[in-house]
């Protein structure tokens, strides 16, 4: 909690701010952003992945696109000795999403993923 307090809740937001000088490009990257992390969510969520590090997940400033630089896969039986963390929505990744876009590309993306795991048939 101590180390949630020092960090500024839109330290994300100011970030992509001052790198994005239009508010069309700001726009963008946060709705591919809030998409990508709703897939990756999913994707943790069913392969029980789990970053090994807050560094680890990295995105791309030019598309919005969510890498895990480093995984590790909690089922295998060597499983990493660090702690891994879990998939979160931070509050700088809430901040950056916006409600409109947890409710709208998060949450959406997120639900056609699952459906298309659950029914291929119904997926191109």
């Amino acid at each position: 909690d101590d180390a949630c307090r020092g960090v500024p809740d839109d330290a994300l937001l100011r970030c992509v701010r001052e790198s994005l000088p239009s508010l069309v490009q700001q726009w963008e990257l946060r709705r591919a952003l809030t998409a990508q992390l709703g897939l990756h969510a999913l994707l943790s969520y069913t392969l029980q992945l789990k970053a090994l590090q807050p560094g680890s997940v990295v995105f791309s400033r030019a598309t919005g696109a969510v890498h895990l630089a480093c995984a590790a896969d909690l089922t295998a039986a060597g499983a990493a000795a660090e702690k891994p963390l879990p998939f979160r929505l931070t509050r700088n990744l809430q901040r950056l999403a916006t409600p409109f876009g947890v409710d709208g590309a998060f949450s959406a993306t997120f639900s056609a993923a699952a459906e298309c795991f659950a029914s291929p048939r119904k997926c191109p």
